[in-house]
């Protein structure tokens, strides 16, 4: 256990610049915080340290937009509150049904709308101001504006110190990411080329670059859109940059998988055996991937940078070149430095894709340059695509009057609004006011799937025990013993800093640290002076275990889908998706014209590849309440390796569509080789099809994947007898000489394919999943299921 632990922790609390500032900013914030409170003995002080903590979540840059709807969140919540105590606090059947109401609109508008912490802020602004009084009381009111007040404090603070102090710009973070994933793309490819003892064999540092790959693509998409919240990139760049995202990510993807590839044959005790001009290919298009990044980094593309020439043509080239000429080697060559040699090469022809259709974006040139290079030959279609202007939905009067619902959301908001009511019923029936945070853990746990439920629900005991904790000691050790301000902002700010460390992290520890801030400000900031009354810790512990047992009795009658059988569905329809994407560029199916259309499938399969991942981290929680962790262990592993296929296929996949897309420029001449590779297209979605079928329905035995993957190797097969019977012109057209270079690219993409569709085929010919027990109703009704990955996610 220690053995994972330490390594987890070093790489989610290591310290860098960038860390330092967001540390420094809400320490900052806090200890402002603490001197108004102190100095104006401001009543329920803690929540304006709360404020200042939740909106430091993400690090997402100042806006004034953004800081006008919290305020306004907050000020409707707090009207809520206090209407509800004026109009209803007599009439307890009227004010708890109304209550749940807003909860459970505000849980369901966090799960469907643009904006989704702007309900959820409400609604918790109106739990705080009155969850944990009694409402019949005169202070009621009292208390309830104060909390208006001092949360609206916290959120100005909170905001200033994000605009002015050490400020980082969602751009600036945006483009460095994009300039160091090409960077790491470029040191992962030179991995086929090391010695045997250099290359990197280490499975956990290969494990944590391919979670950082997998994580890159969403975490930029909130970079860009903070960005242009902010006005730092104008909307009409959004498509250029989203495409701009997709060739990166496709090229960290493609490295991550050569250097696993690498490792693989480096644990065999071999490396892979390349000619010289194939090692200096490799060399030059990892040397393009720096020279990218330097142009991206300086948001400037040089001049130079335009006459660089396209890399695929001649990658493949020479990799095809290379091949006829090892033919003599063969004998010396092993399967698995052939199989692994494959991989390699396959990886660096994505590589260069990418690198090609990596068009510079209009807002890193002048106006001049964006013409001269949108005007430049040999580049993939996808800059002068996104440059049109996206059409908006057209909406008719029945859609505003009869507005469409999502029965899944519905029922997750009901079962939401029905735990936070057992909870804060409870709480008012033991008068015990202190209780608040009762209702706000059942409104905050009410996740998309059991495990992320247990996930949030163990980092938010996890932040309480560790806040309180450290509270506890300064309570103890320090206030006792100071007289003035200065060391008491010392100390509690210290606590602060931990609390912003943890934030600071990925989201896997993240909401840990803000809980710590919410111990911290209600422990030792909600009275008027330094006090040691251990009261707040006690509250708050118990507050957490109280929401969470409400929470329990919901969802332990209702259920909640299961994190790994979501992760089933989902991988399925990934799967059909990248079927819908083989079908693009085939002679018999109606070619799209819109090139964004390939880009927008891509972004899409990615971001659920990157879900499905997520849905198994959460799935590994639900395992500590099982009964039979041996097949859940083996129905992980499973997952992991389906996903890992996935990935690859879609690599591949996204290369060969490329490749059908240059036909287009071309006028091939007709010979039969080009009618059996369109024989082999028209095979692959069929059994991709087939393969989403198997796994969304999973049975003891099923052979028909493997069977439509035999009928793919036989059409393979029948197209390799063909291309032997035209071997290269060599005084022919340069057109006709780059047919057939595409023809066997498209080939050699096709015989990758075959490796990764076979053994996916037999990995899921015994796939079964565990059904889900932790329900009465799955008990009774059988498993939830759902294939479709949320829109937006929960705030």
């Amino acid at each position: 256990m220690a053995t994972r632990l330490l390594p987890f922790l070093h790489s989610e609390l290591e310290l860098s610049e960038s860390r330092w500032r967001a540390i420094g900013r809400i320490v900052v914030g806090c200890l402002i915080a603490l001197t108004l409170i102190m100095t104006f003995r401001i009543p329920q002080g803690g929540w304006i340290i709360l404020a200042i903590f939740i909106v430091s979540i993400g690090d997402v840059g100042p806006s004034l937009k953004q800081a006008f709807q919290r305020q306004l969140s907050v000020g409707i919540g707090c009207v809520t509150a206090i209407s509800l105590v004026i109009l209803f606090h007599q009439q307890a059947w009227i004010f708890i049904p109304a209550m749940g109401l807003v909860i459970g609109v505000a849980v369901y508008l966090s799960r469907t709308s643009a904006a989704p912490s702007i309900p959820i802020l409400g609604a918790l602004t109106m739990v705080l101001a009155i969850g944990g009084v009694d409402v019949k009381a005169p202070e009621g009111i009292h208390i309830a504006l104060w909390r208006f007040l001092d949360i609206s404090i916290g959120t100005g603070i909170g905001t200033f110190c994000q605009a002015f102090v050490w400020p980082q710009r969602p751009r600036r973070l945006l483009f460095e990411s994009l300039a160091d994933s090409l960077r790491r793309s470029s040191e992962q490819m030179k991995q086929a080329l090391l010695p045997l003892d250099e290359v990197n064999t280490d499975e956990h540092t290969l494990g944590l670059g391919e979670e950082r790959v997998m994580n890159s693509l969403a975490q930029w998409l909130t970079w860009l859109d903070n960005a242009e919240r902010v006005g730092h990139i104008k909307r009409h760049h959004h498509y250029e940059l989203v495409n701009l995202m997709g060739d990166v990510n496709q090229i960290a993807i493609a490295s991550q998988q050569s250097a696993r590839a690498a490792a693989m044959l480096a644990q065999t005790g071999q490396t892979a055996l390349f000619e010289t001009r194939v090692r200096d290919q490799i060399i030059e298009v990892s040397a393009r991937c720096v020279l990218y990044a330097q142009a991206i980094e300086a948001q400037s593309w040089p001049s130079t940078t335009y006459a660089e020439p396209p890399l695929v043509d001649r990658t493949s080239l020479t990799f095809v070149q290379a091949e006829g000429a090892s033919l003599e080697l063969n004998a010396a060559i092993t399967d698995s430095q052939s199989t692994f040699q494959a991989t390699l090469l396959s990886s660096v022809i994505s590589i260069a894709e990418g690198l090609d259709s990596m068009n510079p974006c209009r807002m890193l040139l002048s106006k001049e340059d964006a013409q001269r290079a949108a005007s430049m030959p040999g580049q993939r279609p996808g800059l002068a695509a996104s440059q049109g202007q996206v059409r908006s939905p057209a909406y008719t009067l029945s859609d505003l009057l009869y507005p469409k619902l999502n029965p899944t959301d519905l029922a997750a908001a009901a079962k939401a609004a029905l735990g936070a009511l057992i909870a804060y019923v409870y709480l008012n029936a033991v008068d015990w006011p202190g209780g608040i945070t009762a209702v706000v853990t059942a409104v905050l746990v009410s996740l998309d799937n059991y495990g992320a439920m247990i996930q949030k629900s163990v980092l938010r005991i996890a932040g309480a025990v560790i806040g309180g904790a450290a509270s506890v000691l300064v309570i103890l050790l320090v206030i006792p013993n100071i007289t003035g301000l200065a060391p008491y902002l010392v100390a509690v700010g210290a606590v602060c800093a931990l609390g912003a460390w943890i934030q600071t992290g990925s989201t896997r520890i993240a909401y840990t640290g803000l809980q710590v801030g919410l111990v911290a400000g209600l422990a030792l900031a909600s009275s008027h002076s330094p006090s040691i009354d251990l009261m707040p810790f006690r509250d708050r512990i118990l507050g957490i275990f109280t929401g969470l047992a409400s929470v329990v009795i919901v969802y332990g009658l209702f259920g909640e889908v299961r994190a790994r059988l979501w992760a089933v569905d989902n991988s399925a329809e990934t799967l059909r998706m990248i079927a819908q994407e083989a079908s693009v560029g085939l002679k018999n199916i109606e070619l799209r014209e819109d090139k964004q259309a390939v880009h927008g499938m891509r972004a899409e399969i990615y971001r659920r590849i990157a879900f499905s991942y997520k849905l198994l981290t959460e799935a590994s929680y639900e395992d500590w309440l099982s009964l039979d962790r041996k097949k859940n262990a083996e129905d992980a592993q499973v997952l992991h390796t389906l996903l890992d296929q996935t990935r690859a296929i879609q690599r591949v996949i996204m290369s060969l569509v490329w490749n059908r897309l240059e036909f287009q420029k071309l006028s091939p001449p007709k010979f039969d080789a080009r009618a059996a590779l369109e024989a082999i297209g028209q095979t692959v979605p069929n059994v991709l099809e087939t393969v989403a079928k198997r796994i969304q329905q999973p049975d003891p035995i099923n052979s028909e994947a493997v069977i439509a993957t035999e009928a793919f190797s036989k059409s393979l097969r029948a197209a390799e007898a063909e291309l032997l019977k035209h071997p290269i012109p060599l005084d022919d057209s340069d057109e006709t000489k780059n047919f057939h270079r595409l023809t066997r690219a498209q080939l050699g993409f096709y015989q990758q394919i075959e490796i990764l569709l076979t053994q996916l085929a037999k990995d899921t010919r015994n796939f079964s999943i565990s059904g889900d027990h932790f329900s009465l109703r799955a008990r009774l009704l059988g498993s939830e299921r759902r294939g479709n990955a949320p829109t937006i996610r929960p705030a």
